[in-house]
Order: structure tokens, then sequence, then C-alpha cells
């Protein structure tokens, strides 16, 4: 236990802000311990703000954002998701729910009596406040003389993580780079010493040989951005580590703004210098575009959407002769409606997997599902139109795309995210013929913006995991809950033949303050047989390493 101030008479309720960087504390000192004391000598009735540093504690003088003089003040607090501060107010003139910005300044207020009872005590005195959690998380709960009240608001609270009992604390961060420098991330051995490093957009990090927080050195692929967290974005969304070229080197694969050209960018080995850049393709459409092996062939190709063909498709590499040269693009799908068939810049939602379970990887969207034929570049495949949705119409906006038999009922369910609200959530495969009918369920809706994801086997027990996790200022703060803490998670996953599954949730202690961008790696960095999680976002450039 620490102490965190004596700069207060007599505090009453403490409040955190959503980026835990300012401490709210109701000063309420009524003069006296005793209910009922008419010797009592009011002293401070104000409501103070402290900043916090890194370390938790106060590094800065407090600012007093209420004085109620000699009227009763707060008695207990709350803060929802935007920084808004709930305070119950106790004065006989004037009893209720106050509401203040963090600049101190009223913007609500909500009345809860001045009456007196027939013995003529006071009544509507409110004595403590809290949002509700998880999918309760927009009501208001309010103690009222001897009751219990509830109010639906249209915003939601904010709720300070706590570790529990499942969190991990069997992870080490590595932190690279405080700079924010790209949303996405590769891990690759860059200089052939026998060691990963990391590429993140514009540079790579060159791994020490005693791999620890010391001795990364920065190398740079191209010039550098300047990106600032809260300001706008990167130009390197999505980052893969490949031998394009065949020449020995490890390569990377830049894809940046979503819409535009992406690149891959040759190694120039031990000359150094900057990299020369090629074009892949002229568009890259979907948040979530993949790179994996799709036709069986041993090798990855590029997943995404094109425009202004408005097809879905992917690219395959090239031979060594043509590296440099665009590669080819294999359109999976008709001609269509961008926002429908996943194809529009923004879209969010994709993956790959046997969904059909005809050993043939097959290619998904919240809209539905391209079945892959024998030969997956003869031509157009055919579309299974369904609705990834809570309601079973409306898609819902989310990242990754994962499939596996949750349930073990012999058809292949579904796992994702939302990348800008709350919630992780599988789909239940139905069992329809055409694999087009999915029912809702919710995994956790505890924390937002889990707009990436890996879906691996993280405890070694022969079962794949998801890894997700908060990213941070996704639209700048302006999602919701872009402003709470950010933290890293994986979900072990509990099956049972004819049951629903069980998620556990693990928090990554060490993930505190991290993140995911739009894409990560999930690998083993260092040879000892365990996945590691290599990050790039607005939080900076970070390796979680587990022990």
């Amino acid at each position: 236990m620490v102490e965190v101030t004596h700069d207060v008479e007599k505090p009453n309720g403490v409040a955190l802000s959503p980026d835990m960087r300012t401490l709210y504390v109701a000063d309420h000192n009524n003069g006296t311990d005793r209910i009922g004391s008419e010797e009592a000598k009011p002293g401070a009735m104000k409501i103070y703000a402290f900043p916090l540093g890194p370390d938790g504690l106060p590094n800065g003088p407090k600012k007093v954002l209420q004085d109620y003089g000699t009227n009763p003040g707060c008695d207990g607090m709350c803060v929802d998701s935007t920084g808004n501060i709930y305070l119950t107010l106790r004065s006989p003139d004037r009893s209720g729910i106050q509401v203040l910005n963090p600049n101190g300044q009223e913007i609500a207020f909500l009345p809860t009596g001045t009456g007196k009872d027939a013995d003529g005590n006071p009544t509507g005195r409110p004595s403590n406040v809290e949002f509700g959690i998880g999918e309760d998380r927009h009501t208001l709960y309010i103690t009222i003389d001897l009751s219990l009240y509830r109010v639906k608001l249209k915003t939601s609270g904010f709720q300070i993580p706590f570790y529990d009992e499942h969190t991990d604390h069997g992870w080490v961060r590595i932190n690279l780079d405080n700079r924010f420098r790209s949303e996405g991330v590769a891990v690759g051995d860059f200089n052939k010493d026998g060691r990963n490093d990391i590429a993140a957009g514009d540079v790579w990090y060159e791994a020490p040989e005693k791999l620890g927080p010391d001795g990364w050195k920065v190398h740079e692929i191209r010039q550098p951005g300047q990106f600032v967290a809260g300001v706008g974005y990167s130009n390197s969304f999505c980052n893969y580590a490949r031998d394009v070229d065949g020449d020995g080197w490890q390569d990377v694969i830049i894809v940046g703004f979503p819409g535009d050209p992406f690149h891959w960018f040759k190694n120039p080995g031990s000359a150094g210098g900057h990299w020369a850049g090629h074009e892949i393709w002229h568009s890259i459409c979907n948040e979530s575009p993949d790179f994996l092996d799709i036709t069986g062939d041993g090798q990855p190709e590029f997943v995404f959407g094109s425009q202004p063909e408005a097809q879905m498709g992917f690219s395959p590499l090239p031979s060594k002769e043509n590296a440099t040269k665009k590669f080819s693009f294999h359109a999976i799908s008709a001609k269509g409606d961008p926002a429908t068939n996943g194809t529009f810049k923004y879209y969010h939602g994709l993956g790959a997997g046997d969904l059909n379970g005809d050993g043939r990887t097959d290619v998904l969207i919240a809209h539905g599902w391209w079945e892959q034929p024998e030969n997956p570049t003869a031509g157009e495949w055919k579309f299974h139109p369904y609705a990834l949705a809570k309601d079973g119409v409306n898609p819902l906006r989310m990242s990754d795309i994962h499939v596996e038999d949750l349930d073990l009922d012999g058809d292949n369910d579904l796992i994702a995210g939302s990348a800008h609200e709350y919630g992780v959530w599988w789909f239940e495969n139905l069992g329809a013929k055409e694999n087009n009918q999915f029912k809702y369920h919710v995994i956790d809706e505890s924390w937002s913006q889990p707009h990436a994801s890996e879906f691996v086997d993280v405890n070694g027990d022969g079962q794949r995991d998801l890894i997700t996790g908060k990213r941070f200022f996704a639209h700048n703060g302006a999602d919701p809950g872009g402003r709470h803490p950010v933290q890293m998670f994986w979900y072990e996953i509990k099956r049972t033949k004819g049951q629903p599954p069980q998620f556990i949730r693990h928090e990554i202690a060490a993930g505190r303050d991290t993140g995911v961008g739009t894409q990560f790696q999930a690998v083993d960095f260092n040879g000892d047989g365990k996945v590691d999680i290599a990050l790039s976002n607005k939080k900076g450039v970070n390796l979680l390493l587990q022990k």
C-alpha cells in the first residue's frame, strides 16, 4: 500500500480519469466522524483534481474543480467513458447528481429531491453513485436514502481495470520505441545474424545478442514519417516479412493507408542504406487484409479487396524474375457494392479458413463467404451470403475473422471482435447446408477496440486461443472507450462436445499500455517454443515475451 497524498482534510470519494492520469478526490470535511453531531465545525467541501505521473502518484499541484463553501459537498463519485465526473450532492437545497466535465464545469444535474419525511428528516439525499459493467455499462446506479435507483444513459461508465485470478503474469515487456511508427509490425531476421528482428513501418529494430530491453539498434527502411497519436494516422497499417525476390535476405512488405497501393521493400543486405520500394498492386482495401496460404501451395498470398474493380481477390507471390513487376490479382468475386462485398477501403471484417470442411480454405467477410473451388484461379468463387450480426440482419464492423468448431458439433463456428466499439464475439454455426446461418454470442464486452487478433496456441495445450487487445486511439480517441486504459488479453477456450465453449479471459499483465494496431504478430520470437507477441501502434513498438 502506498500513500498518495496528505493534501486533503477528509477524503470521502475518489475516482480516476479514463486515461488514468488524473485522480479526483472529494474533500467532505463535515467536522466530525459522528452521525448527527451538533458540535461539528465543517471544513473543506471541495472537489480536487490531482495530476498523476507514470508511477501513479501526484506529480503536480492539485486543482480545485468545485468549492461548495459551507454547503454539504460530494459524498460519492464515479466517471464516465468520456471523462465526465458524477457527484452525489447532499445539500438540503440542492440534492442530486452533479455532472462536471474534466475542467470542473457543470454540464448536467439530476435532482433527487429535497423533501422531508413524517418525522421531519430530509429525504432525497444521494450517497453513492456508480455505473454498471458489461452490457449494463449504460446504467447509472444511485443510492438515495434507503433505496437503490437506476437511470439509463446514452453514455457508458468507466471501470478501473483490476487484475483478477486469471491474470497472466508470465510475460515480460520489452519497449523498443515510444514513437508512433506504424499500426502493423513484422518479425524476421533482417541482417542474417540468426536472431529475429522487428520491422515497424519506416524502420526496423536490430535485436541485441542478449535479448532484453537494451541494445536494440534502429535502422531506416525509408525516410521515417512524423506521426502523432491523437492527430492523424501513419502510412503503415500492416507489415510482413518475406524474401520476395529470393536473394536470401528478408524483405519487408508495407500496407500503407487503406485503399492506397501497397509495396514491398528490397533488403539491401550488407550494402545498407534505404530499401528500394516496388509496387505490389494499385489498391488494397479492407482494414484487415490477410497474408497467408489460401491455395494450399505452401506459399502465402495477399487476400484483399481492390478498387476500382470492386472485387475481392488474392495476389500470389511472383517468381524471382518477376518480383519487381506488378503482381497478379485473381478476383474471386464479381464486381459489387464495396460496402457489402468487403472491397470498400474502410470495410471491417476479413478472414480465411475451411468453413465447409472440404479441405480448401475459404474467404470470409461480415456479409458472407466465398467457397474455394478445386482450381482457385479458374474464376469467381461461389458466394454464400449471411450476416454476422446481433440482430441477424445488420453485419457488425469487425476485425479479423477466425474459423473453428468451438462447440464440437461437427461444423465450423466463427470468432471476431469489434474494430471500433465494445465486443469480442463468437458466431455459432446453426448447421445450414450453405453454412449461412450463424447465431451471435458475446465473449466479452467490457473493453473496446479489439481491431486485430491472432488465433494460436498460447499455453501449449494443443488448442488454439484468441489473442487480442485494445487499439489505442483507433480514431484518435473518438471511439467508445477510446480513452480507457490499453490492455492485452488472450482467451483460453474450453471445448466440450454438445455444450457451448467456455472462454477464460487472461489479461497479459505486462501488456498494460501497449495494445494492438490494425495488425500484429504472434510468433515464437526467441526460439523457446512459446508464442510471443510483437506490437506496433500509437503507443510505440513493443515485444511481449512469454517467460
